[in-house]
């Protein structure tokens, strides 16, 4: 499709018009203009008509192409608004999953720091308790030492 072509044309047949309104405007009465109108004739080659037919069948073969093409266009066009819709509908899903799951990790992470608190109460409880055997452990090897030199000063 020649473009500049289709633009000679259209103003080739403006400039025809305009030429026709021109003589109109310019006759004595309405009679005559029609009259002038009426005997107005065009000739055309047959070559330039033959070369208008061509042009003319090009176009409506690349009207059709566009057409098919445009057909072809809607067609991809729904495919990807439907991935799209879908792809969206995943990502609300996983987006409430994400949520779910922060959530869930901080649950955890509460736990976990309640769950060491609780360690460290015990480890120090532990702590305490092996001191007080090691002081009750020492202090009887000081009363069986003192014992034992009782016994052997008596």
């Amino acid at each position: 499709m020649n473009l500049k072509y289709l633009l000679k044309i259209i103003a080739f047949c403006l400039l025809l018009l305009l030429s026709s309104c021109a003589l109109v405007s310019g006759s004595a009465s309405a009679q005559e203009a029609e009259r002038t109108i009426a005997e107005v004739e065009y000739t055309i080659t047959e070559s330039e008509l033959t070369l208008f037919d061509t042009r003319l069948e090009q176009l409506a073969s690349s009207n059709t192409k566009l057409a098919r093409d445009c057909r072809v266009l809607k067609a991809e066009l729904a495919k990807s608004q439907a991935a799209l819709s879908e792809a969206q509908a995943q990502t609300e899903k996983l987006q409430a999953e994400l949520t779910a799951l922060k959530k869930q990790s901080s649950s955890n992470e509460l736990l976990l720091q309640t769950a060491n608190e609780s360690l460290e109460l015990y480890e120090k409880e532990v702590k305490r308790q092996q001191r007080i055997i090691k002081t009750q452990r020492n202090i009887a090897w000081v009363l069986l030492g003192g014992a034992l030199a009782v016994a052997i000063a008596t």
